[in-house]
């Protein structure tokens, strides 16, 4: 291996540009914290696992859908997660604990869109 291959390696996988080593970081900085009391802390505090929660958010969203068959009629389905969503995410799906745990604050609606809501 030449030295140029082994800083290759490095700058790809090195914790400055892995963003799945950060937030592994990140989630172990909040766990640890949790030993001496509830980890509450604001999302600007872990950039790297925010985005993850956003994501989870994200994806959430676009699993409910905007319309359902019943009975050979389509219904409209809009979906309302009052105060939080509870979001539990792990790292392996054989890992007996999570790696992270958060509170989505805030009113969620998913789903459909009504025009009237659309337009504004």
């Amino acid at each position: 291996m030449s030295k140029s291959d082994g800083q290759g390696k490095n700058r790809r996988r090195g914790p400055s540009t892995d963003v799945h080593a950060r937030i592994a970081l990140e989630a172990f900085q909040v766990r640890k914290k949790e030993k001496t009391g509830p980890a509450i802390q604001a999302m600007a505090d872990s950039p790297e696992l925010s985005a993850l929660f956003q994501s989870a958010c994200t994806t959430l969203s676009k699993s409910i859908p905007a319309s359902f068959e019943h009975e050979g009629r389509t219904y409209w389905l809009k979906v309302y997660m009052p105060k939080a969503i509870g979001l539990i995410v792990y790292d392996d799906p054989a890992d007996p604990e999570p790696m992270a745990l958060a509170l989505a604050g805030g009113s969620q609606e998913f789903g459909h869109i009504p025009p009237a809501a659309a337009q504004t």
